[in-house]
């Protein structure tokens, strides 16, 4: 099962939000129905980080690096690149 983020008006016209677990999108919004919600909006939740990306901290597509950073690791790897080095090696 996977969990879907939502948002539904309730009898009143209020928005809720919330996060549920279903079977699919098309589950959620029938048992937001017999909850007696209208659904708005439903979204599946990011996948949860893997073991080795919590001890590391580390994630493929979320930038960790600020600017400088970023341009300070770039200019270090050209430079390696530029020296004829392997670029295995270069990225170690």
């Amino acid at each position: 099962m996977a969990a879907y983020r939502y948002k539904a008006l309730n009898a009143q016209g209020q928005v809720t939000k919330g996060i549920l677990e279903s079977d699919s999108e098309r589950a959620l919004r029938a048992q937001l129905r017999q909850q007696k919600l209208r659904p708005i909006e439903v979204a599946e939740v990011s996948s949860r980080k893997s073991a080795d990306d919590k001890k590391t901290g580390f994630t493929l597509f979320s930038p960790r690096l600020g600017g400088s950073e970023l341009a300070l690791v770039t200019r270090q790897l050209a430079t390696l690149v530029a020296s004829a080095l392997p670029l295995d090696e270069c990225l170690q």
